[in-house]
């Protein structure tokens, strides 16, 4: 099992080989041995006050909706067409069916806590 490790301010590693639990290492808790591979890759995306042509209308409508732009729709924010797909997609999964709003965040949270994600 591979676990995270800090290497400098923001950036998170993981250390590949140690048989430990997943956590955060301290930095003196390393060695020349360890091998390092990043665990988060970062993504250029557009801020808010940014927002221009078809992205604006996608903006607003998280804004009004949420009351800020959630990561994973500014994941796609250089790609207007690709998070208005993904919004579709939200909607049509997260917006009915025969399970009520309590009981789809229930299970997401359930199987986020299974697979040891805390995003």
């Amino acid at each position: 099992m591979a676990a995270c490790a800090s290497n400098g301010p923001g950036k998170l590693y993981c250390v590949v080989g140690r048989q430990k639990r997943r956590r955060i290492f301290r930095e003196t808790e390393l060695d020349s041995s360890d091998r390092l591979e990043p665990l988060m890759t970062w993504i250029d995306t557009v801020p808010p006050e940014d927002a221009r042509g078809p992205l604006e209308p996608l903006y607003e409508a998280c804004l009004r909706k949420f009351g800020f732009v959630p990561n994973i729709r500014r994941s796609m924010s250089l790609n207007p067409a690709a998070l208005r797909g993904y919004v579709k997609l939200s909607n049509a999964v997260y917006g009915g069916g025969p399970l009520s709003r309590v009981e789809r965040e229930m299970i997401a949270t359930v199987v986020s806590a299974a697979r040891d994600c805390h995003y």
